[in-house]
């Protein structure tokens, strides 16, 4: 189950992806940030604030 919601979640942002080149995701309490950014290939790095 856990593996079909993640596959879920890549599919949507692949397709928000398609309209633009970049894409930041930070987490309720801003501890946790993800950058996709979309060129020839996709590039993507995870921040974690404590």
């Amino acid at each position: 189950m856990r593996r079909y919601i993640l596959l879920v979640v890549c599919l949507c942002l692949v397709s928000l992806l398609h309209a633009q080149n970049r894409l930041e995701l930070v987490s309720p309490n801003g501890e946790l940030k993800v950058s996709l950014n979309l060129s020839d290939k996709i590039y993507y790095s995870i921040i974690a604030v404590r």
